[in-house]
Formats: structure tokens, sequence, C-alpha cells
């Protein structure tokens, strides 16, 4: 699909998260792997939408932030090195940096 479908379809990812029944369903549906992907590859707002939807599915649910975890390759994916990579609260924090990511480069 187009780039702004994709940003769409993240945020709204993100806002049903935040119920932890819609994020069992949303790790269920298979979006961790295209949301990692968006986190990953994305064009600035992809990138914040799916790491706000990332984020807010780690939310104290220790199976999916597992989860997370293994979609984002630890941490590597966002670039995070050594042991902190498989530490929910460094992914976290840098989900969070990504989610405050401004318009412009």
């Amino acid at each position: 699909g187009n780039e702004t479908a994709r940003i769409r379809a993240a945020g709204a990812l993100g806002t049903l998260a935040e119920n932890k029944t819609n994020a069992n369903a949303i790790v269920r549906s298979g979006a961790l792997e295209p949301l990692a992907d968006m986190v990953a590859k994305g064009a600035r707002a992809s990138q914040r939408e799916a790491a706000t939807a990332l984020s807010n599915l780690s939310l104290g649910n220790n199976n999916v932030q597992k989860k997370v975890l293994k979609s984002l390759q630890g941490g590597a994916v966002l670039g995070i090195q050594g042991a902190n990579r498989d530490n929910i609260v460094s992914v976290r924090a840098r989900l969070v940096e990504l989610e405050n990511y401004d318009e412009d480069p």
C-alpha cells in the first residue's frame, strides 16, 4: 500500500494497542514484523507511528514484550548495541525517541 495508508494503519494500531485485549489480537494478527520493518526502513512519519504502536504493544505484557524484542532483532534494528539491545527498557526508550521525531529531518 501507499505510505499514507501505512502511516494511518500504524497510527490506528498504536491507539488500539493501548488496550491489552487489542494488543494481544494485534500480535496474533502478525502485525509486529511489518511495524518493525516500518521502524527500520520507513519515512519519519512511518517510523513515528510504528514506534508508537510497538511501544504501546510492549507496555506491561511480558509475552508481548518478548515478541516485540524479537521483531526488532533485540534492539539491533534500532541501533542499540550490546546487552541493552535485549532490554525492553532500552528498546522502549529508543522507540519513544522515534515517536518524538520531528517531521523534518
